[in-house]
């Protein structure tokens, strides 16, 4: 496996926490988003030269990143289905709002932008940008729809 893959696989592999408080599927893929964002962020300050590398991973699609990606979609559309199930987001063609979400969010996962970008730009907007995906999943309340409307 070529050295990116490598470190996909490992270093930018999130591992959830197990911690008790975490039970709703909106603060796990929350949790996700932004753990995701925080190794990429460490990776970027980390080690310049691996970082490099994994720019350029995505930027000639490599395999390596291309799994990288299907596997957080994979995660996100799991996160999605478990919300669903509980009702705490709308019911859905689950393959369109996991793809939606990542879509929304990539500029917080994907090394190209990161390393591009200032860290203060992305770093202070993670969490809104995250938190304004979640919603979009949830049901709106009565007057959010009306407020769409004008």
């Amino acid at each position: 496996m070529p050295l990116p893959g490598i470190f996909f696989e490992t270093d930018l592999r999130f591992t959830p926490s197990a911690d008790g408080e975490l039970t709703s599927a909106a603060s796990r893929l929350k949790e996700t988003a932004l753990g995701q964002h925080r190794l990429m962020l460490q990776a970027r300050h980390g080690d310049s030269q691996m970082f490099d590398l994994v720019v350029l991973a995505a930027d000639g699609s490599w395999p390596s990143f291309r799994d990288h990606l299907k596997r957080l979609e994979a995660y996100v559309r799991e996160l999605v289905c478990a919300g669903i199930a509980t009702e705490e987001f709308v019911p859905r063609n689950v393959d369109a709002a996991a793809s939606c979400f990542c879509a929304s969010i990539i500029s917080l996962w994907d090394p190209r932008i990161i390393g591009a970008l200032p860290s203060s730009h992305c770093q202070l907007s993670a969490h809104e940008l995250v938190s304004f995906a979640v919603a979009a999943l949830r049901p709106s309340s009565p007057g959010e729809e009306s407020m769409a409307a004008k």
